[in-house]
């Protein structure tokens, strides 16, 4: 005998109840708040199977930390799909999955919607979507390649969408967007990749904004309007490589985009704001520090780099010693040797030229940083055993 659809809808229910994963999940305590609202649409005999397992499975609800996990079964999901097949007319629409208050709150500056996401350069033209693949986000990232403005995944094909559709549309460098990774396994359910593809292809139904032609069941974009829509279908070509990890290809692809050197979008209705553009001019002279100055050795003989620290009356008050940069000034910040940013900034300067004199060979000369008048030592070239110093 078939299993029935009101028999599926109890089993993944209980499936909810039973998986700590789902009691975070926003997919999950949406569908079941949406569902508890539509029972008065459903048979009575139904109703008194479903309403216990609602109330047990809100029971299990914690503070939600994701709006889905891309599941290869989505239990949340699969209780809408089976509704629609037992009730044709009852629908739950995008409340069945994360809740439209969900990490949705925009932020100044760009992007201004929070996810699971990697920036690497704003002024780049190509951004990437790996779905379902987190592993394949972090190896992209890993490249670091120039030409790539944001590498995210994306799990659902409501709010995930949306937030593609936001972030990049607020970014009017990014003109391509390559979709890779994988996409939902259940022939059913969120399928994020194939209603991004159908948003491309097809658009929305502007009264209900639905995406025409899109497979999932919740592929409803409340939370954008149409004329970001149709910014995001005119400035992003879509590059559709679902299913694909290759990052060879993915890597080939980026490249093929960048070389078209497509100028930035001009048509753009949603811009970021509260992003300014400083240009960056030549920095005054130092102003002397209260905290004192420092006097830098890298030996070659010892593979080692020595601070010394001087009071502002020329003595010696400590020695830090090491090989690494980040060790050396992380050490004098503990110890307040140094007050004033643009002497620490000055500070990772040198010692980023005593580390390149100590791995390469490159000539070391401490450049002066306080007033000469201030402070007196001797200056030499310390490319040989480093005997000399300057000071900063």
């Amino acid at each position: 005998m078939a299993t029935k659809p009101i028999d599926e809808i109890i089993t993944h229910l209980k499936n909810g109840i039973k998986y700590k994963k789902c009691w975070k999940c926003g997919c999950q305590q949406g569908t079941v708040n949406a569902l508890e609202g539509k029972m008065e649409e459903i048979d009575s005999s139904d109703k008194e199977l479903i309403s216990p397992l609602l109330e047990e499975s809100k029971k299990t609800f914690e503070t939600v930390q994701y709006d889905c996990l891309g599941c290869k079964i989505c239990y949340p999901s699969e209780v809408t799909n089976f509704l629609s097949e037992a009730y044709p007319d009852v629908e739950l629409e995008p409340d069945g999955c994360a809740t439209d208050d969900i990490f949705v709150e925009e932020r100044s500056g760009w992007p201004p919607l929070p996810g699971s996401y990697e920036i690497l350069r704003f002024e780049a033209p190509v951004a990437i979507c790996t779905l379902n693949s987190k592993d394949l986000m972090d190896k992209i990232v890993d490249i670091g390649h120039s030409r790539v403005s944001i590498v995210g995944t994306m799990n659902t094909e409501n709010l995930g969408i949306e937030r593609v559709v936001k972030n990049l549309s607020t970014n009017p460098n990014v003109r391509f967007l390559i979709l890779c990774g994988d996409d939902s396994e259940q022939k059913i359910g969120h399928l994020p990749g194939q209603s991004l593809v159908s948003l491309f292809e097809n658009g929305v139904n502007p009264e209900k904004m639905r995406i025409i032609g899109a497979k999932g069941k919740r592929p409803l974009l409340k939370n954008v309007d149409i004329s970001s829509i149709n910014q995001i279908k005119e400035q992003v070509k879509l590059i559709n490589l679902v299913g694909c990890s290759d990052l060879n290809k993915i890597e080939e692809t980026i490249n093929e985009c960048a070389s078209q050197n497509i100028p930035v979008f001009e048509g753009a209705f949603n811009m970021s704001v509260g992003i300014e553009k400083i240009q960056a001019n030549c920095p005054p002279p130092l102003k002397l520090d209260p905290s004192g100055y420092f006097v830098i050795y890298p030996d070659k003989d010892k593979n080692l780099i020595t601070v010394e620290h001087y009071t502002n009356n020329g003595v010696l008050n400590k020695i830090v010693e090491g090989r690494d940069i980040g060790s050396i000034y992380s050490t004098i910040i503990e110890n307040n040797l140094i007050s004033k940013l643009d002497h620490a900034s000055y500070l990772g300067k040198e010692l980023a030229k005593a580390d390149e004199f100590l791995r390469i060979g490159t000539p070391f000369i401490q450049d002066k940083a306080q007033d000469p008048e201030v402070i007196q030592t001797p200056t030499e070239d310390m490319t040989s055993n480093c005997k000399s110093k300057k000071c900063c």
